[in-house]
């Protein structure tokens, strides 16, 4: 019986490219520093997970989902170490929500890997993912008036209505499953 890993390959040709990396620095080539390009490790363990995932049948959902959530952040990461857009370390204070969505996304990716079968996924890709978003403007000081910082004095209530609107949905749908067993 012939294993087929995907994953073993990418990975493998990861560790063949590092250590050319490596050999190539400590002979003196100029190539940028490992404090530019660590990220990358990140998303080659994402890139491989993903990888090795793509040749089995089952879904290994939660395989999918650190394997996204992964690449994307080390995607993410690669913009400040390499100074992209002038944006620094300092920039990450605000702009942190987009972790946040990168997970939700990741659940996203799940939901459709799985055949949009298990509803129950895009719950936390739109709550998480949502947040990140309804975060990002705050964090960026897009929005400063008076009102909007009276709205989130009461960001609360914002938290007890989704929380009641999931229970409510939870029940219903163990409701629904309980009578179609019957």
């Amino acid at each position: 019986m012939k294993l087929h890993q995907p994953g073993s390959y990418v990975g493998g040709v990861a560790l063949i490219l590092f250590g050319g990396w490596l050999a190539a620095t400590e002979l003196g080539a100029p190539l940028m520093g490992f404090d530019k390009l660590w990220p990358l490790i990140l998303m080659l363990i994402g890139i491989t997970l993903l990888a090795q995932n793509s040749g089995q049948s089952s879904s290994g959902s939660g395989i999918i989902l650190v394997g996204i959530t992964l690449l994307l952040s080390g995607l993410f990461l690669s913009i400040f170490t390499l100074n992209l857009g002038n944006l620094t370390w300092q920039s990450l204070n605000s702009y942190w929500p987009i972790f946040l969505f990168i997970v939700g996304v990741a659940f996203l990716f799940v939901y459709l890997r799985d055949g949009s079968r298990r509803q129950s996924l895009l719950l936390p890709a739109y709550l998480i993912g949502g947040a990140g978003l309804l975060l990002l403007p705050v964090t960026l000081k897009l929005l400063q008036s008076t009102g909007f910082r009276q709205a989130m004095r009461l960001w609360p209530l914002f938290l007890i209505l989704i929380t009641s609107v999931a229970i409510v949905t939870l029940r219903n749908r163990s409701h629904d499953v309980h009578l179609d067993t019957e």
